[in-house]
């Protein structure tokens, strides 16, 4: 995400990317861009990406969680995080981003569209990575760090014997 945010500053980019009929205009220059900013504490109080171009300021949360969308809580608490960005920082702008692997449940795309937030999946990520001739994204597959022992039937951490064996069953 920092990477696609400082790659297309100055520049406007198709909608379509953020699932939004309008066009995103990227502001002129980032002076910063952080990972993992703490606006508080307690849990839900870090963002994954604060970036900062004058009195514009983009709040980005990445949540690379397969197999099943993300839903309307995580929407509320990016939103949460913008307003405590608003209260703190008084940008004049404020955009909100996330990044949601398989996308949004259909409560949290409503909630996306009321509050102005741009969303991308993996597949709009790709598509948008391809655009600005940055790299893809890898392709991530789960390691299974345990297996289920016959004798007890709990989980125990594999041998390295078994990671290697699972490793070439991966591979061929």
């Amino acid at each position: 995400m920092s990477q696609v945010l400082l790659d297309s500053q100055n520049r406007t980019l198709p909608g379509r990317f953020f699932n939004t009929g309008e066009n995103v205009r990227k502001p002129w220059r980032f002076s910063y861009v952080r990972h993992r900013v703490r606006i508080g504490s307690g849990k839900g109080n870090e963002i994954d990406l604060l970036g900062a171009a004058g009195a514009e300021k983009w709040v980005c949360q990445s949540k690379w969680v397969t197999g099943r969308p993300i839903g309307r809580r995580i929407m509320e608490e990016l939103a949460a995080q913008a307003g405590t960005v608003r209260e703190d920082m008084n940008p004049k702008t404020l955009r909100m981003w996330i990044f949601a692997h398989d996308g949004l449940t259909g409560p949290a795309r409503k909630f996306a569209g009321e509050n102005g937030i741009h969303w991308t999946s993996r597949k709009e990520s790709d598509e948008l990575l391809d655009y600005l001739g940055l790299r893809p994204l890898p392709d991530l597959q789960p390691q299974p760090c345990c297996v289920l022992s016959e004798d007890s039937g709990l989980f125990r951490k594999k041998t390295p014997a078994e990671n290697l064996r699972s490793e070439a069953d991966r591979t061929g």
